[in-house]
């Protein structure tokens, strides 16, 4: 093994973690390549001198919040639509508020002509007198 692979297994070898077979090879290549043995002196030494034994203890209920949390974030991402629902439904609601503008659109505009019509329909000649437009607006 080369130098690159003894040094990224100093902790597994430290906790005691690697086959023996591995064991052997790094035992061997400390006692042999002078670089590694000195860094793995001082990561050894760092790290012992560090407590990593003591374990924290959660706060009561602390595994049950966080699985509620990620079952809640679950059902709200499996009750969401897809991309391409969202893309439509965007779509759809900007079509339905156009198609309501041009019925509203057609519904005042037959309104505004619906005079118009009338007063080509309802008089009798074309000139427009104070009897015709009488008849128009308040004779229905």
């Amino acid at each position: 093994m080369d130098c690159q692979k003894i040094r990224k297994k100093f902790i597994f070898f430290i906790e005691k973690e690697l086959p023996a077979e591995v064991n052997a090879e790094i035992t061997n290549h400390l006692k042999t390549c002078k670089k590694c043995s000195e860094l793995f002196e001082n990561f050894s030494e760092t790290y012992n001198s560090v407590d990593l034994k003591e374990e924290i203890e959660p706060k009561a209920f602390f595994t049950e919040s966080v699985m509620g949390k990620i079952l809640s974030e679950e059902k709200s991402y499996a009750d969401d639509s897809s991309a391409f629902d969202i893309l439509f439904s965007k779509f759809f609601k900007k079509i339905a508020f156009t198609g309501i503008a041009v019925i509203i659109a057609l519904v005042i505009l037959f309104y505004v002509t619906e005079g118009t019509f009338s007063l080509n329909f309802t008089a009798d000649n074309d000139e427009l007198n104070t009897e015709n437009v009488t008849a128009i607006f308040f004779d229905n």
